[in-house]
């Protein structure tokens, strides 16, 4: 496959070395813009010609009069192209261009926790080869702690466009666009106190001249991990919680444990670095296999590896072993101008028991749990520029949210209650009636007073047969394609499985209808949005 990729002493130059360099991202939570703005930034240095371009404001064909390009991209859901690059992943692949003087690298984002890792990367460098695009180097596939293997892409990619044989050592520093702000919990109550999965509803109160929001929004929240949790992990390795690691910041083996340290979940990277250090054939073995490796990092924690793959580390190993902390991102549930300086979220607290222990979701417990009415959270805003409403009020919306999935529609009909002309309708799944109905007297409300024309209810458990949001889409057929005929956007919000099972009702409807429509046409003309999970 990488035949075709230059030597660093052979006679042949790259064919783009004193051309322009394009630099192409597509991503929905603002990682593949910041490493393809690392490694624009990083050639800009080197003295290259460089530009750097979103994939939804560059059209497939173009890349017919390009030599050289850098592709960054994540997955969306499971194995997609992210919203934002869909119009250009159908291009490439429908109108046959030939890239045969094209030269390519791939940056692949994505979490090694779902089974179709970094897929959007991997379809987009099979359509670029099928269209005779040569590799200059390998593609390069990044977990959820990306800025490691991201920093050797830009290494490689440099050093080869270069046409260098010297080292090129590059790191990526914490994203710096981030402007982290302060809130005070105002309120916290549960929004299904007789269900066995408490959702919350957290009001933030906020300084609205220093932080503003849009509907479709998030925000990102670094959490902190159960001490109960950090105590067990001292406990079996037997160190010193109280050894200072990071001196010059008076930083101690528990506190990095409880704010540095991804212990709650696992990542392929660090069930190798644990090998590596360990040296358990057990567990390498289990890497060899990559179903049972994928399985065991799901449903596993730092806890269990110790557990489960006994050896003494000492302090520097231990610390060398987990992630960092990821950030955990929230869809906003309130629409800014009801409330300048509040924001709303709705969490589901994660909680279950799994080899005699229980286990919490470090962010959504940190939420719902440990943080007190009248302490502070750190956060920041995720814009998503890509997920709003239709800019014409008029224009119908149907929405369609399982479970917490309600959070950003719940925003987006607040909005939407601001115009006296909007055509609204609501799909909501959930279990039971009576206990999880999130925001039920809200949303009834809005259904007496005229916001929502059409409400469409699934609750699961209510009925001998199970019923899903994706049943009642179906059952609605033939009125939901008549919506979408009258120019409707589609809002699908919840987890990653009810948003493939509604994409595929829908798609089914269409196809019934034989029109030529498509979701992923829709998805292209921004007619269906995805905020899933």
């Amino acid at each position: 496959m990488f035949g075709t990729i230059r030597k660093f002493f052979g006679e042949q130059q790259l064919a783009a070395e004193t051309g322009l360099i394009t630099i192409l991202f597509g991503g929905k939570s603002g990682n593949a813009e910041f490493v393809a703005s690392e490694t624009f930034r990083h050639l800009k240095e080197k003295g290259k010609k460089v530009r750097l371009k979103n994939m939804s404001s560059f059209k497939a064909e173009n890349l017919a009069s390009e030599k050289t390009v850098l592709f960054v991209v994540s997955t969306h859901g499971e194995g997609d192209p992210p919203p934002v690059a869909v119009r250009f992943f159908k291009h490439l692949k429908n109108k046959q261009i030939q890239l045969d003087h094209l030269e390519f690298s791939v940056c692949a984002l994505g979490d090694s926790d779902y089974e179709h890792f970094c897929e959007a990367g991997k379809t987009l460098e099979r359509l670029l080869l099928d269209s005779g695009a040569k590799p200059f180097s390998p593609r390069v596939d990044c977990d959820e702690a990306f800025e490691t293997n991201a920093a050797g892409w830009i290494s490689t990619v440099s050093k080869l466009l270069a046409g260098s044989s010297n080292g090129d050592s590059f790191l990526i520093e914490e994203q710096k666009n981030r402007s982290w702000k302060k809130a005070i919990v105002k309120e916290k109550r549960c929004l299904n106190p007789e269900s066995a999965e408490g959702v919350y509803h957290i009001s933030l109160a906020i300084n609205g001249r220093e932080v503003q929001y849009k509907s479709g929004d998030s925000i990102g929240v670094a959490p902190q991990n159960s001490p109960r949790l950090v105590a067990l992990i001292v406990a079996k390795t037997g160190l010193n919680p109280e050894e200072l690691i990071r001196e010059e910041e008076g930083l101690c083996l528990r506190e990095f444990l409880l704010t540095k340290a991804e212990i709650t979940t696992l990542s392929r990277g660090v069930m190798k670095r644990y090998a590596d250090l360990s040296g358990d054939e057990n567990l390498s073995d289990l890497l060899a296999d990559d179903k049972a490796s994928l399985d065991y990092q799901r449903k596993h924690d730092l806890m269990d590896m110790l557990n489960d793959f006994p050896y003494l580390f000492n302090t520097s190993q231990l610390v060398s072993l987990p992630d960092k902390l990821k950030i955990r991102y929230y869809s906003i549930s309130s629409f800014q101008q009801m409330n300048a300086d509040e924001l709303q979220l709705t969490v589901k607290q994660v909680r279950f028991n799994h080899k005699n222990r229980e286990r919490q979701g470090s962010c959504s417990t940190y939420l719902s749990e440990w943080l007190e009415v009248g302490t502070a959270v750190s956060f920041f805003i995720a814009p998503d520029d890509e997920f709003r409403l239709p800019v014409n009020s008029s224009t119908p919306a149907i929405f369609i949210a399982a479970g917490t999935g309600i959070a950003p529609v719940r925003a987006f009909l607040q909005e939407r209650r601001m115009h006296t002309n909007t055509r609204n309708w609501l799909f909501f799944g959930e279990k039971t009636r009576k206990s999880d109905y999130l925001y039920g007297e809200e949303l009834d409300g809005w259904k007496r007073e005229g916001l929502l024309e059409n409400v469409s209810l699934a609750f699961s458990r209510d009925q001998s047969t199970k019923f899903y949001v994706q049943d009642a889409v179906l059952k609605e057929g033939t009125e939901l394609l008549r919506w979408i005929d009258q120019g409707a956007h589609i809002y699908v919000c919840g987890s990653i499985k009810m948003g493939q099972s509604v994409k595929q009702t829908i798609n089914a409807l269409l196809q019934a209808e034989d029109n030529g429509l498509t979701v992923d046409q829709l998805q292209a003309d921004n007619r269906y949005c995805e905020d899933v999970y």
